[in-house]
Formats: C-alpha cells, sequence, structure tokens
C-alpha cells in the first residue's frame, strides 16, 4: 500500500531521525502501553509496535481518514496485532487512560489547537505517564514551515498542563522535548 516513492522518503527521513535510536531515548521497552499522535501513514508506527511486542500496545492516533486508511493497510501488510488506529479531533485525541508514553513525531507543529489537544490527552497520561515531542527547532533549521522553538513549545505545554522536564538535541535541527502532566487529574 505504501508507494515506493513514499518508502524511498521514509528511508530519508529515518537517516535523519534514526527511529532505533529515537525509541532508545523515549525509553520504549516490550509491554508498554504507548500512544502516537499524529501517526500519518506509520513511519514509526512500525518501529515502535514491532519494539513493544505483543503483550505491548500502541495507540495509533490521527485526524486525517486517509492517513488512517493508509495505516490500517499497512498494519494488516506488517502483519501488526498491537496497534490500534484512533480517530481524533482537532481538540480530543480520544485515546484511552493509563498509557506509558505519548509521543509526537514531526506533527506538533501541524496542531492547529495545541493546548486543548494536549489538555484533552491529560487523562490518558494520568497514571505518571510522559509526553515526548519531537520537532524542528525553527532557530537551527532552514525551513520556514515549521514557526515554533522550544520557548513556544514549552509555554504551550504549560498553559495545557505539563511541566517540562527536559530537552535532548536529537541532530542538528530536531529536539526532543520530555513532559509530565503538572497537577495529577
Amino acid at each position: 500500500m505504501i508507494s515506493d516513492r513514499i518508502r524511498r522518503i521514509e528511508e530519508e527521513q529515518n537517516r535523519r531521525q534514526n527511529p532505533e535510536l529515537v525509541m532508545d531515548l523515549l525509553d520504549i521497552k516490550p509491554d508498554m502501553r504507548v500512544g502516537e499522535l499524529g501517526a500519518g501513514r506509520g513511519r514509526y508506527v512500525i518501529h515502535v509496535a514491532r519494539r513493544l511486542g505483543e503483550k505491548g500496545v500502541l495507540y495509533a492516533n490521527d485526524i486525517d481518514e486517509r492517513m488512517l486508511k493508509t495505516l490500517r493497510a499497512r498494519i494488516r501488510e506488517e502483519g501488526l496485532t498491537n496497534v490500534v488506529p484512533v480517530k481524533g479531533t482537532e481538540t480530543d485525541p480520544r485515546l484511552p487512560g493509563s498509557l506509558d508514553l505519548v509521543y509526537i513525531i514531526n506533527a506538533y507543529h501541524d496542531f492547529t489547537k495545541p493546548v486543548e489537544l494536549l489538555q484533552k490527552l491529560c487523562p490518558s497520561l494520568d497514571g505518571g505517564g510522559a509526553l515526548a515531542i519531537i520537532e524542528v527547532d525553527p532557530d537551527r533549521s532552514y525551513s520556514t514551515h515549521f514557526n515554533k522553538n522550544e520557548k513556544d513549545v514549552i509555554n504551550e505545554l504549560a498553559r495545557a498542563g505539563y511541566t517540562h522536564n527536559k530537552t535532548i538535541k536529537l541532530s542538528e535541527t530536531y529536539n526532543i522535548y520530555f513532559f509530565t502532566i503538572t497537577v495529577q487529574t
């Protein structure tokens, strides 16, 4: 279902953002309950689902039904049984509770209502789960598409009820921001 052109694009993206390294930095382990916001076609879904193993589960969220259709086909094609596609909205991810981790890769800058969306995410992480955002830092990128620098991201997350724990420079242009819920609900 994924075209050769898309596979080549994903291979290039994986060279810039090595999935194994990112999963190590996110501390993704077998048997975890994980969510991805903005899963798209599932570039990371495949890697994370394999690492989680049969007893782990990945809730792959997106608001675009066309992307979810492609993702469902890809999950079938890869024979993955531990991925649950979830259709969210701009303001509600519709993820279940008790997740160990939710991550967002290269999608945060596209969120139209990030504060509202991440406020609705809080119950999913209420058991002590973490939120990680992998995003281009526009101060270190040539692209004008990315308009939220580290300070912007941290301020928006604070308004949504999260505490910034640390930032890791993944590469010359990518940061990983780590957050937890400020006040448990």
